[in-house]
C-alpha cells in the first residue's frame, strides 16, 4: 500500500517537471539555442547618437556619442546604426567581420547621418578608414567638408588601405572634400592596395550606388582605384561636377611594392553616371583633362553600360609611365556624348608616357564630342597602341567633322 501511495506521486512529479523543460526550451530565443548547439557567438548591435554618451551600453534607449566608440567594441556580425546628425570626427574600422558575419556601419533607418570633417585634423587616413580588414560594410552615410591647405596633406572621405577582402561601400554620398593647394590631391574613396603578396591583397571590393560631387581634387581622382586589387566592382554610381578625373583605374604607380602586382585588375565599371568632370578650373592643371573613367595602367578590366557625358573626355585607356600598360581592357556598351575633346582615347597623351595593349572597344555609342573644335574626334588614337580593337561602334561626329583621330605614328596592329 506504501509503494502504491508514493509511486503514482512520483510519475506525476517527473512527468511535470518533463514538460516545464520542454515549454522552456521552445522559448529559450534563437540566438541561445544556436549558442549552446553550435558554439555560435551571439550577435550585438549597437547604436550612435550625437546626444549620446560613451559611456552608455551602446543600446537604442542609452547610445554611445561617436562612431569610433562603437567600432571599437562591434565584433563580427554587429551593425553600427547612427543616428541622425552631425557628427564632428573620423572613424577608422577596428575589427573585421567574418563570411555570412560583416561589420556593417549605416544610417538608422531613413535618419540623415553626416560625418564632417570640418573640425577633425587632417592625417594620413580619411574621414572614414578601412585598413588591413575583411567583411566591411558602409551603408547610408554622407561625407563632407574635409579640406586640406598644405600639399602633403591628403583630404579622403572613405580610404580602403593595405589588404582586406568583401568590402562594400554603398549608397554614400561623398561631397566638398577639397583639396584648395596647387599640386595637392585630394579622393572622394580612394582605395589603395598596398600589399606585396599576390594571395593577401584587396579583393571583393564593392562600391555601389554612392553620389560622389563637388570635390576639389587637386592631381588625384574622385573615385581611385589602385595598386595590388584583384577583383572590384564599380557599379551605379553617379560622378559629377568635380574638377579633375571621375573614376579612375590605376597600375604602375609604386602602391604596391611588387611591381608585377602593381595593376589594379579583374574589375567592373558598369552602369555608372559620369559627368561634368573638367580641370579647367583646377590651379594644378588650367587646361581640359579631366576623363570621365580612366584606365591608367590597370589591365583586366570590363567598362560597361556607362553614360559619361560633358566631362572633358569621355573614356581614356592608357599608362602614364614609360614602358608600362593598360591591357586586356574591354570598353562596350557605353554612351558617351558632348565631352570637350575625344569620347574616347585610347594610348599616351604624348611619346613619355606608356603603351595601350591588347584592348577591345565595342558596342559603344560616341557621339557629338570634341566639342570644342579639338581635333580629337570621336575615337583618338594615341601614342603607342598596339593590337586593339574597334568593332562595331555606332559614332556620329560633332562640327570638327573628325570621326577618329591619329596623331602619332607609333600604332601596331590594330
Amino acid at each position: 500500500m506504501k509503494y502504491q501511495t508514493i509511486f503514482p506521486s512520483l510519475k506525476k512529479s517527473l512527468f511535470i517537471f518533463i514538460l516545464s523543460f520542454s515549454m522552456l526550451i521552445f522559448t529559450l530565443p534563437a540566438s541561445t539555442l544556436a549558442q549552446s548547439n553550435n558554439n555560435v557567438i551571439s550577435v550585438t548591435n549597437y547604436y550612435v547618437s550625437p546626444t549620446g554618451n560613451d559611456l552608455n551600453p551602446g543600446t537604442l534607449d542609452q547610445p554611445f556619442a561617436t562612431i569610433q566608440k562603437a567600432a571599437n567594441v562591434a565584433k563580427e556580425g554587429s551593425t553600427i546604426y547612427i543616428r541622425g546628425g552631425v557628427y564632428n570626427q573620423k572613424v577608422r574600422v577596428a575589427h573585421s567581420g567574418t563570411s555570412g558575419a560583416p561589420i556593417t556601419f549605416q544610417n538608422y533607418q531613413d535618419e540623415k547621418v553626416i560625418l564632417d570633417g570640418s573640425k577633425v585634423k587632417l592625417e594620413d587616413d580619411g574621414l572614414f578608414t578601412i585598413e588591413d580588414k575583411n567583411y566591411i560594410q558602409v551603408k547610408g552615410l554622407e561625407f563632407r567638408n574635409l579640406k586640406s591647405t598644405k600639399v602633403n596633406e591628403t583630404p579622403i572621405g572613405i580610404y580602403i588601405t593595405g589588404t582586406g577582402s568583401y568590402i562594400d561601400i554603398r549608397n554614400n554620398y561623398i561631397h566638398h572634400i577639397e583639396a584648395n593647394v596647387k599640386d595637392g590631391n585630394a579622393h572622394g574613396i580612394a582605395v589603395y592596395g598596398t600589399s606585396s603578396s599576390a594571395q593577401n591583397n584587396l579583393n571583393h571590393i564593392v562600391i555601389d550606388n554612392n553620389e560622389v560631387a563637388n570635390l576639389k581634387l587637386g592631381l588625384s581622382e574622385a573615385i581611385a582605384v589602385n595598386g595590388n586589387i584583384d577583383s572590384f566592382e564599380v557599379t551605379n554610381n553617379k560622378v559629377h561636377d568635380n574638377n579633375n578625373i571621375g573614376i579612375v583605374l590605376i597600375g604602375h604607380e609604386g602602391v604596391s611594392p611588387v611591381a608585377a602586382l602593381d595593376q589594379a585588375r579583374n574589375g567592373v565599371v558598369r552602369n555608372n553616371i559620369v559627368h561634368h568632370n573638367s580641370s579647367i578650373n583646377n590651379t594644378s592643371y588650367n587646361e581640359y583633362s579631366a576623363d570621365g573613367i580612366y584606365v591608367d595602367g590597370g589591365k583586366e578590366i570590363i567598362i560597361e553600360q556607362n553614360q559619361s557625358y560633358e566631362n572633358d573626355l569621355g573614356i581614356e585607356v592608357a599608362s602614364e609611365h614609360a614602358g608600362k600598360s593598360a591591357s586586356q581592357i574591354t570598353v562596350r556598351d557605353n554612351t558617351i556624348s558632348n565631352n570637350i575633346m575625344s569620347g574616347i582615347a585610347i594610348g599616351g597623351y604624348d611619346s613619355q608616357q606608356g603603351y595601350a595593349e591588347n584592348n577591345t572597344i565595342t558596342n559603344n555609342v560616341i557621339y557629338k564630342n570634341d566639342t570644342k573644335d579639338q581635333e580629337s574626334g570621336q575615337i583618338e588614337l594615341n601614342y603607342d597602341t598596339r593590337n586593339n580593337v574597334i568593332t562595331n561602334n555606332h559614332i556620329y561626329a560633332s562640327n570638327s567633322r573628325i570621326f577618329i583621330s591619329n596623331n602619332f605614328n607609333k600604332n601596331t596592329g590594330n
